[in-house]
C-alpha cells in the first residue's frame, strides 16, 4: 500500500519547465493543493529483497579415512553441482571431488599433496599437485586421470581455472626466460602458452569465462600490479581508477566479464570500467572475494564469517543460515560457515566452516548449501498533469497490480476504491477527472 502522512511545511512545490511544465517530479513526496486538488505522491522505492536459504550439508570426506574428524574444504562448483576441494588424507592434503553424494580422492602426481581448485561443467578438475622431486605441477583430472601440464622449463606451476572448452589458465615461477619471475599461463588444445606482461617481469591468470576472457594482474613498466583482460591474443590493462598497489588477487570473471578479488584488505568487483568496493561484514576489518556466478552473486569471506552478495548487500550466510547452526555445545553440526569459495548459477555454494562432529571434536569441514533471492519490484510513485480543468493521476504498469483509491480528508475515514474511468496506455494507468474540493489519492496492491 502507498501511503503515507504530509506536513505543513511541504506545501510548496515548483513544476517542471518546458513541455511537461504541469508534470511534476516523482522524486519528491509532496501535497499537492491546486485546482481543488490535493494528491500523494511516493517516492519509488528501492527493490525489495528477500534472501532465503536452504540444504547447508556437510561434504562428507569420512568414507576416504578413519577416524572420521579430518580436515575439508570446498573451493569450487560447476552447474551440474559437482564440487571440488581438498581432504587431509593420511596427514597429507589431497584433492578431492564430491559429486552424486560421494566423494573421490583424485591422488597426485607422484608426490604427496594435491590441491583442487576450479571444475567445469564437465567434471574436469584443474589445480596443482606435488611430483616426486617436491616441486608443483599444474594438473588437469579428466576421466579418472591426472595429467601433468608442464611449467614451459620453470620450476613449477599451478592451475586456478577451466572454462567449458577446456582451456586452462593459471601461474608459472622461475620460468629459464624470466627467472625469479611469476608468469601467467594458458594451456589449450594440449599447448602451454605464456601470456605476457603488461611491461613487468610478473604477471598471474586468476579466472577464465566460457567466451575465453582471461582476468588477472600483471605488472606495468612502474612496478605496479594492474587488473588486467587477457582475449584475443592480446593482455589490456583495464586502466582501474583505484589504487591497486596493494592488489592481492583476481579471482573470478562471469559471463559478464565482471571480476572480483581482493585488495588491500577489502573484495572489489571490477564492472565496466568502475570498481566497487564491496566493504565488509558488520564489525569485521577484512574481507575476500573469491567466485561470482553469472547473475553476479559473489562469495567470499569476512574475518571468517562467510558471505554472498547480492544487489549491493554483503549478507552473512551465518544469519541466513541461523537455524542450521549449532549452539547448544552438544549437536553434531556446523558451529559457524568461515568462508564461501565457489558459487553457480543456481545459487550453490561451497566453502567451509567450524564442524562439531559426534564425539565433541571440533574442525573445518566442507560445506554446500543454497543460496535464493527474490527481488520484489519496487512500488510504482503517482504523478498528476492538470490539463484546463481536468487532472490526470497515473501510475506505471508493472506486474503487480494496484486499485486507486481516494479521500476527501485526511486522516481519511475511509478510502473508496476506483473501479471505473481508468484506462491503460503506453505502460501507465491513468485516471481522469474534474475534481471538486480537495481529494487524495493512494494506490494499494491487490
Amino acid at each position: 500500500m502507498i501511503s503515507m502522512k504530509v506536513s505543513a511545511h511541504q506545501l510548496s512545490l515548483k513544476p517542471r519547465s518546458g513541455n511537461n511544465a504541469n508534470s511534476y517530479p516523482r522524486s519528491n513526496i509532496r501535497h499537492l493543493l491546486f485546482a481543488g486538488i490535493a494528491c500523494l505522491l511516493a517516492l519509488p522505492s528501492a527493490p525489495a529483497q528477500t534472501v532465503s536459504g536452504s540444504g547447508l550439508t556437510r561434504l562428507d570426506v569420512s568414507p576416504l579415512i578413519n577416524p572420521t574428524a579430518t580436515v575439508a574444504g570446498a573451493t569450487a562448483i560447476n552447474n551440474s553441482g559437482q564440487a571440488v576441494g581438498n581432504a587431509t588424507i593420511g596427514g597429507y592434503d589431497h584433492a578431492v571431488i564430491y559429486s552424486g553424494g560421494s566423494v573421490t580422492d583424485l591422488g597426485t602426481l607422484g608426490g604427496s599433496t594435491s590441491y583442487a581448485l576450479a571444475i567445469n561443467d564437465a567434471g574436469q578438475v584443474v589445480g596443482f599437485s606435488t611430483i616426486a622431486g617436491g616441486q608443483k605441477r599444474a594438473f588437469l583430472y579428466s576421466g579418472g586421470i591426472m595429467t601433468n601440464l608442464g611449467a614451459l622449463g620453470g620450476t613449477s606451476s599451478q592451475a586456478f581455472g577451466i572454462n567449458n572448452s577446456g582451456d586452462i589458465i593459471g601461474s608459472l615461477y622461475n620460468a629459464p626466460y624470466s627467472p625469479f619471475a611469476q608468469r601467467a599461463f594458458l594451456y589449450s588444445g594440449g599447448t602451454m602458452s605464456d601470456l605476457g606482461t603488461l611491461g613487468g617481469n610478473n604477471a598471474i591468470a586468476g579466472a577464465i569465462n566460457n567466451a575465453g576472457q582471461i582476468a588477472g594482474q600483471s605488472e606495468n613498466s612502474s612496478g605496479t600490479f594492474k587488473v588486467f583482460i587477457y582475449a584475443g591474443g592480446v593482455m589490456t590493462n583495464l586502466g582501474l581508477t583505484i589504487n591497486l598497489d596493494s592488489l592481492k588477487r583476481v579471482n573470478g570473471i562471469n559471463a559478464s566479464g565482471k571480476i572480483v578479488g581482493t585488495f588491500g584488505d577489502h573484495a572489489f568487483l571490477a564492472s565496466a570500467g568502475v570498481v566497487t568496493d564491496l566493504g565488509t561484514l558488520q564489525g569485521s576489518p577484512n574481507a575476500n572475494a573469491m567466485a561470482i556466478n553469472s547473475a553476479g552473486w559473489i562469495v567470499g569471506g569476512s574475518h571468517n564469517r562467510a558471505y554472498v552478495y547480492i544487489a549491493g548487500t554483503m549478507i552473512d550466510l551465518n544469519t541466513i543460515f541461523a537455524a542450521n547452526l549449532i549452539t547448544d555445545g552438544v549437536s553434531e553440526g556446523f558451529v559457524s560457515l568461515q568462508q564461501a569459495n565457489g558459487i553457480n548459477d543456481a545459487g550453490q555454494i561451497v566453502g567451509f566452516g567450524s564442524y562439531r562432529d559426534g564425539g565433541g571434536n571440533f574442525h573445518q569441514a566442507a560445506f554446500e548449501l543454497t543460496v535464493t533471492s527474490v527481488i520484489a519490484e519496487p512500488r510504482p510513485s503517482l504523478s498528476i498533469k492538470r490539463s484546463g480543468n481536468e487532472v490526470e493521476v497515473s501510475w506505471p504498469v508493472g506486474q503487480v497490480a494496484y486499485t486507486l483509491h481516494s479521500t476527501p480528508v485526511l486522516p481519511p475515514v475511509s478510502w473508496t476504491a476506483i473501479t471505473s474511468g481508468i484506462t491503460q496506455s503506453g505502460g501507465r494507468c491513468s485516471y481522469n477527472t474534474v475534481p471538486v474540493g480537495n481529494i487524495y489519492y493512494r494506490l494499494q496492491a491487490n
